[in-house]
C-alpha cells in the first residue's frame, strides 16, 4: 500500500519553514525524512506521535496526514481506449464513428 504525503509535506512547511528544520526536531536525518515523506520507507508509531504532537495535528488531520492512500490514474493513448473498448463487447461501428469524428 502507498501513502500520499502530500497534506503532511504542506503542514511541514507551514510550521518548519523547511523539512530540514522538521527533521531535526524529529531527531532525523533530512535523508530519513525525505525516504518517509517520498513512500520509501515507513513511519515507525513513535515518529508518527512524535510529529503529531510537533504538528498540532488534529484526528482528522492524522488520518489526512499519514493515512491517505495514493489513487493510481491509469491514462491510455487513444488506440489503447479503443482497444479496451472492443474487447468490451462494443461494436465496431463506435470505432467507426469515433474515426470519422477525427476526420
Amino acid at each position: 500500500m502507498h501513502y500520499d504525503y502530500s497534506i503532511l509535506i504542506r503542514k511541514i512547511t507551514e510550521k518548519f519553514g523547511t523539512q530540514h528544520k522538521f527533521a531535526d526536531t524529529m531527531g532525523l536525518s533530512e535523508r530519513s525524512t525525505s525516504k518517509r515523506l517520498n513512500d520509501k520507507v515507513c513511519w515507525k508509531s513513535r515518529e508518527i506521535c512524535k510529529a503529531i504532537s510537533l504538528l498540532n495535528l488534529s484526528n482528522e488531520e492524522v488520518a489526512n496526514c499519514f493515512f491517505k492512500e495514493k489513487v493510481h490514474v491509469c491514462e491510455f493513448s487513444e488506440s489503447e481506449q479503443m482497444r479496451h473498448l472492443e474487447e468490451g463487447g462494443r461494436s465496431r461501428h463506435a470505432k467507426d464513428e469515433k474515426e470519422s469524428i477525427k476526420e
